[in-house]
């Protein structure tokens, strides 16, 4: 097993991490809602939980906002990598960037992202649950978020089990194939520079 086909570890990417929480609890660009995963919708994210099927990914919570990647902190993340690269169109579905909240002991069942082929993830607090990655039942990979890195969110089957502490993170959906953000990594131009 490759880790890159996976996560893609992205330490000298320059986070203005004090910036990002200021957007977060901002209220001006809204409020916490619980997604809306619907299992039969068009946009549907097939979850296979751990103990029972749930359409509401058992409780996290998400805020999302058209304007979250004109605003500094997310565009000075964005303007860091491959000038070619391309976050997510926003959608009435799914925005290109996303606050997550995670509750104590949260459980997010195993699943693939159906809406966008991978992830920036910026872990906002210390201490963050890791990201099970699967295959066939089987662990492949325990992702501990010490830095910000690139989840290969659409390619593989991953889960989330929160532990006693809430913890929130920042979300850059890219629309380019794993292939290819892969490829940048290996030339060395991802984070160009």
């Amino acid at each position: 097993m490759d880790e890159l086909d996976i996560v893609i570890p992205l330490p000298d990417l320059v986070i203005d991490k004090e910036g990002l929480l200021e957007i977060m609890n901002d209220p001006q660009y809204g409020e916490w809602s619980l997604p809306s995963h619907d299992i039969n919708a068009a946009t549907s994210v097939m979850t296979f939980p751990f103990d029972k099927l749930f359409s509401s990914f058992a409780g996290y919570y998400r805020k999302s906002h058209i304007d979250y990647k004109k605003l500094e902190p997310v565009k000075s993340i964005i303007n860091q990598l491959n000038g070619n690269i391309r976050v997510l169109l926003n959608s009435p579905e799914y925005s290109p960037v996303i606050f997550s909240k995670f509750p104590i002991n949260l459980k997010i069942g195993k699943h693939k992202d159906s809406n966008r082929q991978g992830a920036i993830h910026i872990p906002l607090t210390d201490d963050a649950a890791p990201t099970l990655f699967w295959k066939d039942g089987k662990k492949l990979l325990e992702y501990k978020h010490n830095h910000a890195s690139m989840m290969n969110t659409k390619g593989h089957t991953h889960s989330v089990e929160n532990g006693d502490k809430e913890r929130f993170a920042c979300q850059i959906a890219v629309y380019h194939p794993w292939s290819t953000l892969r490829k940048w990594h290996d030339d060395k131009e991802l984070i160009p520079g």
